[in-house]
């Protein structure tokens, strides 16, 4: 093979070879609404399926059952229901603001990235922990807390 062809042929190989890699991509994920499970396919924009390591989550409406446990880039609540039991790690920004936001079930929903609260108001119940990370900043601008523990 003279040294063209040679050239070719690696050439193809390397760029199929570089072509087949996965790639990992960072989603914007919104949650459409409804009852579901976090890995139900209710999210809009979200590269498959449900939002994991790297994307960022916005739930505005719903209820939302962590059927496994996840953790994401950064969390937007603006209203709805998290609840579940098991754990939601956020290692970016959490953001609670807007509407009528219940986190609820057994799991610890943990805002390592920070967390900002500004809302209407926003009800912890049952046994679910939130937890601000270590070293974190915890703004509370407006809005109302209520740690509701039924029973």
């Amino acid at each position: 093979m003279n040294d063209r062809l040679r050239y070719l042929a690696v050439s193809i190989f390397v760029s199929a070879a570089w072509l087949s890699q996965p790639r990992a991509y960072a989603a914007d994920c919104v949650w459409l609404g409804g009852i579901g499970n976090w890995t139900d396919s209710n999210w809009g924009t979200c590269l498959g399926g449900f939002p994991a390591s790297g994307d960022t989550a916005a739930i505005g409406a719903g209820v939302v059952t962590l059927d496994q446990a996840v953790l994401i880039q950064q969390l937007s609540f603006s209203a709805g229901t998290i609840t579940g039991n098991n754990d939601l790690g956020i290692s970016g920004l959490t953001a609670i603001t807007g509407g009528n936001s219940v986190m609820s079930g057994t799991g610890i929903t943990r805002a390592d990235g920070g967390l900002t609260i500004d809302g209407n108001f926003l009800d912890i119940q049952s046994t679910r922990n939130l937890v601000n990370g270590a070293g974190q900043s915890a703004d509370w601008s407006a809005g109302g807390l209520r740690l509701l523990n039924p029973g």
